[in-house]
Formats: C-alpha cells, structure tokens, sequence
C-alpha cells in the first residue's frame, strides 16, 4: 500500500497489549495514540492496534493473459485506458502490533493478519481517527475507526462502456455522463468525495457516518474527535472550510480558516474562490 497514514490505539497503563490474530508484515508508522480498550470477546480494535490507510491498486477487468486463446488486449488498445481501481483489495487495515518486541524504534515487525475494508466499501480513504468508545452513553472501552474520503491516489473517472467490452470507458479528461470510477469514492455504497465512514470497533460493521454534500472530488484532508465535547473535525479540501460533526454524524457548523484566522495573524484574508471540480 502506498502513502500510508496510521493511528494507534493504546492500552489502559500506557502499555501495549498483544491481541489475538495471526502473520504479516509492517514498518511501523507514528501514530495517534488513544485510551484503553477493555477484553471483549468479539472485537477488530485491541490495545495495540494501529489503523493504515492506502491505496488499493489497480486491476484490468476480465483480462486474458498473453499466452491465452485471446493473447491479451487487442493491438493498439493503451494498457491505462483499461486499468481501473481495483474494488476487492484493501483501502484500510487494522494491524495488531502491540507485540514489538521492544520500544518502537522504526524495526520490522511480524504482525498478524490485519482486519481490512476494501476499496468496493469506502473507497480511497486517509485521514482516520478513533472515537472515545461510548455507546448508548456508556463506556465500552472499545473505539470506533473512522476515515475520510480521499482524491490523494488521483481521481479517475469513466463513462458507460461503448465497445461492448464490458468494462465502462475510462476517461483522462471530463465528459458529458462521466462518474466517479467504481472504489474511487466507494460510491456503490452511498459514498462520495465529501463521505466520512465509520468501522464499528467491535463487529466491524462498515456505515456511512456523515457527508459534507458540498465537496465536489478533493475529498476529505484530514479528521479527529475531540473527545471532551464529542465532537469531530473533518478540513474539507474543496471549500478549504474545517467543518465539526456531532457523535451522530451531524453538521453542526464550519469554520473558515482562510477568512476569519488568517486575520488573527496579521494575514489578508483568503476566501474560497467557489471553484468546483466538474468531471
């Protein structure tokens, strides 16, 4: 996975704890570290668990290998205009490592298999923060994931399929009916460039948790919850605007960094000059 952003969970005591999956490998990124989680029997998230987002690859749909009857694609076709993102491979992982060995010093460490979300869920996401583990008001020691929708693997977009290939036309440039490709922004699932998803900490249920409907395609910057007020903060990176979300996924107000902070630091204000992505 390339460009991976991660966030750690830790235990009660400050400690790491060792959860209870098997294999893998992974260079240990810095994180974000979070309040403890109890033992539960059926969980995704322990003490010691680090969420890594990236991008899920690519993949030639219904592709026949060189040495087939059909020998590949056809002469002349570009290889790129038949890639599309590859919807069955993971675009976020949880990843025990609460076993290290030792203090964390950048080594390699074997990890067991980590709990994944692919691209046909959410899409391409980044920014990932946890929760504080309250649920129905109570305390259950056991974060929720969330991550947000992202353009930083490019935007790639199609148009309906018109060579009778079976796959939809990818296009390098906007057209008229183009959309979003399939695992860009998980939109099969309701999703779209303005998404935050939400990945239950204990069954792993993936949900849609809020929508800034505004975005047109850069997507979602970066998030985090403030665990005082039960609030979370998403940068949306269209408007340039820092929009705060309750617990239960609703917009509550934005804040414009560009025209009312700048001021406070003795800078000209910059206001969004209204531009939008149009595909």
């Amino acid at each position: 996975m390339s460009r991976i952003r991660g966030s750690f969970v830790s235990s009660l005591d400050g400690g790491l704890r060792r959860a209870v999956h098997p294999g893998g490998l992974l260079a240990l990124a810095l994180g974000l570290w979070l309040g403890a989680a109890q033992a539960q029997e059926t969980r995704i998230i322990y003490p010691g668990s680090m969420a890594v987002t990236g991008f899920s690859g690519t993949i030639i749909p219904n592709f026949d290998p060189p040495d087939s009857e059909k020998e590949g694609l056809p002469p002349g076709v570009d290889p790129v205009d038949e890639t599309f993102i590859d919807p069955t491979r993971a675009t976020l992982r949880v990843f025990d490592v609460s076993h290290l060995g030792g203090p964390a010093s950048g080594q390699l460490v074997n990890t067991p298999p980590p709990f994944e979300v692919t691209a046909e869920q959410i899409g391409q996401v980044f920014g990932v923060t946890y929760d504080d583990g309250v649920r129905d008001g109570v305390p259950s020691g056991i974060p929720n994931l969330y991550a947000g929708a992202t353009s930083l693997h490019g935007i790639r977009i199609v148009t309906p399929d018109a060579d009778d290939d079976g796959r939809p036309e990818r296009q390098r440039r906007g057209a008229a009916g183009a959309t979003f490709m399939d695992g860009q922004f998980g939109t099969e699932n309701g999703g779209g460039p303005g998404t935050v998803w939400k990945i239950d900490g204990i069954t792993g249920q993936v949900s849609k948790f809020a929508d800034i409907d505004t975005n047109s395609g850069p997507g979602i910057g970066n998030l985090t919850f403030d665990a005082t007020h039960r609030e979370f903060f998403a940068s949306d990176l269209d408007t340039g605007l820092i929009h705060r979300i309750d617990a239960e996924g609703r917009l509550i107000d934005s804040f414009d960094h560009g025209v009312a902070g700048r001021p406070t630091h003795g800078l000209a204000p910059v206001a969004d000059d209204g531009s939008v992505m149009d595909i």
